[in-house]
């Protein structure tokens, strides 16, 4: 069982670095979403959940606003779930930043439209990609024998 204890957004920003440059001129959106999972250390079935978007419009080669928001999530988690690590990464992992990030985009495009700009359309990221690449790329974890250095010989 998870419960969402509260979920809300920490911080929006808009940084218009470029007034000059005329939205007319046709532009560029690149976009970022960092995911960071916090345990919460008095307990150990509750965790926090911030997910940081970050969106860039570009005009000309020109980087003329830049669109923050930050999304986030206080979860707690049936015991059985921490105990099944696969569950748990992949609810923290995959879940809710898939979850947060729906908000996050729709914060990025209130701000491009306030800005002045065109509704700005961020991509759908597949954490479910990232968290496999993750998990793929993840060191194989040593064995006893192997950390003692100790070896069998005949």
């Amino acid at each position: 069982m998870i419960k969402v204890i509260e979920q809300g957004l920490i911080k929006a920003s808009c940084d218009i670095v470029r007034p000059y440059l005329q939205p007319s001129l046709g532009r560029a959106l690149h976009s970022k979403y960092t995911p960071k999972i916090t345990p919460d250390l008095d307990t150990d079935t509750e965790y926090a959940i911030n997910l940081h978007c970050e969106a860039r419009i570009t005009i000309a080669k020109e980087t003329t606003c830049v669109l923050e928001a930050t999304h986030y999530a206080k979860i707690h988690v049936s015991r059985d779930m921490v105990d099944n690590a696969d569950m748990l990464d992949k609810i923290l992992m995959v879940t809710f930043p898939n979850m947060l990030a729906n908000d996050a985009r729709a914060t990025i495009s209130r701000l491009s439209i306030m800005a002045g700009y065109p509704q700005a359309v961020l991509p759908v990221q597949n954490f479910a990609g990232v968290f496999s690449q993750l998990m793929a790329n993840r060191p194989p974890v040593p064995s006893p024998l192997e950390l003692s250095g100790a070896s069998h010989v005949h």
